[in-house]
């Protein structure tokens, strides 16, 4: 219920009023303030999570105009002022600030005490301990003490600036997250309680992007899928978005620029990803989506959204093919024993003669998907078996950009 006495409250609840928080991330449970005078657009990061225990995140009105004096000048009296401001009765948005940056020190700091580091254990388990380390040392995946020990996945953009760093609970038995009531997932400017803080999020990997310039870019939600998927197809660069709510926006994306891009969602996010195929298109060279893991997967997989890591996981520690593998272990209860024949992509003998003659830069969509899957047959399983399909992209339009 709107209080006439108080210009900016929390906004009245409705269906679709509560978004995501920014602190853990979880949906639906974040109440934003609003100017009852309909006058000032506060960024979602001025409000309040439900979970006042667990998450206890409240950014208040007051604190946002304190962290930001300049745009607390142009407000002086309620209902007032905004003549003399010069904004003639028209709504005064305030764009995120930012982005803050992380000293280089704390992330240095973290990238030791490994026997602490819960998912480090489990994946040694997995892949070995060499093949751990060296997918650590790539994406500088740190620990941390909470918790009894944590995973830090750190933000690092395309300038080498660290925007922060998420930091994990994992179970070292089963390389799960641990999800309870205690809220295990914050970020490290919150725990080292820096403030102002303006968290502007970008691709986990996103400092790989200058390293590896030719590869196509595999984007996936999850940090550590990112880190699995790397682990078996190196061919692609995988970036995550760190949630399903993390830097997918027109922003971050910007860092994608000419660059060939396959999205590879979660399990139920297939629609909400292909929505941003438009935003995508006009600044990438290729774009192309799957949803073949949908197609296949159960309910209850579906349910409980599972990714690409977790087929790869099936993957590689079963004796049959790949191929067989996720034919036979996807099949819904009651479905047909008979299968409808998968899409092959065919290597003709003019894709490689293109291969052959022609520059890197000049390969069609084709021919480099057909490179790739020539320097790792798992590519090609991988597309056959997902059916992926790529998306064409306007490049007179990319030429122009």
């Amino acid at each position: 219920m709107i209080n006439p006495n108080y210009r900016f409250q929390l906004k009245p609840y409705s269906t679709g009023s509560k978004i995501s928080c920014p602190k853990c991330e979880r949906k639906y449970c974040f109440t934003p303030y609003i100017d009852i005078l309909n006058e000032v657009i506060f960024p979602d990061v001025v409000g309040r999570c439900d979970h006042e225990s667990s998450c206890g995140y409240h950014y208040k009105p007051s604190q946002f105009f304190n962290d930001n004096p300049d745009f607390k000048s142009k407000i002086k009296h309620a209902g007032k002022g905004f003549q003399s401001a010069g904004l003639n009765g028209k709504s005064l948005a305030f764009p995120l600030p930012g982005p803050s940056y992380i000293d280089e020190m704390y992330l240095r700091r973290s990238l030791k005490n490994y026997d602490k580091n819960p998912l480090f254990t489990w994946l040694v388990r997995w892949i070995g301990e060499n093949s751990t380390r060296y997918l650590f040392n790539l994406y500088q995946v740190g620990t941390a003490i909470l918790w009894g020990g944590s995973t830090v996945f750190w933000q690092i953009d395309f300038q080498n600036k660290i925007r922060s760093g998420k930091i994990m609970a994992y179970d070292p038995n089963t390389g799960h997250r641990i999800k309870d009531d205690n809220c295990r997932v914050t970020w490290v400017h919150s725990y080292l309680k820096l403030r102002p803080f303006y968290l502007r999020q970008c691709f986990f990997g996103e400092h790989l992007l200058s390293r590896f310039p030719d590869k196509t870019i595999a984007v996936v939600e999850s940090e550590k899928s990112a880190m699995i998927a790397t682990h078996f197809m190196p061919e692609l660069l995988w970036l995550a978005t760190g949630g399903s709510n993390g830097c997918f926006n027109e922003e971050a994306i910007k860092s994608l620029q000419n660059r060939s891009v396959l999205l590879v969602p979660d399990l139920g996010m297939t629609d909400k990803w292909r929505q941003k195929l438009e935003l995508l298109k006009p600044i990438c060279t290729s774009v192309s989506i799957t949803d073949r893991l949908e197609k296949l997967a159960t309910l209850e997989q579906v349910e409980r959204g599972l990714d690409i890591a977790d087929f790869l996981e099936k993957f590689s520690k079963s004796d049959e093919n790949s191929s067989k593998n996720l034919d036979n272990s996807q099949r819904n209860i009651g479905e047909s024993e008979v299968k409808s024949p998968k899409k092959s992509f065919e290597i003709t003998p003019e894709i490689l003669k293109n291969l052959s003659e022609k520059h890197y830069s000049e390969w069609s969509d084709e021919e480099i998907l057909a490179n790739m899957m020539m320097e790792n047959p798992f590519i090609k399983t991988m597309v056959e078996e997902l059916e992926m399909e790529i998306v064409p992209t306007n490049k007179s339009q990319l030429a122009g950009s």
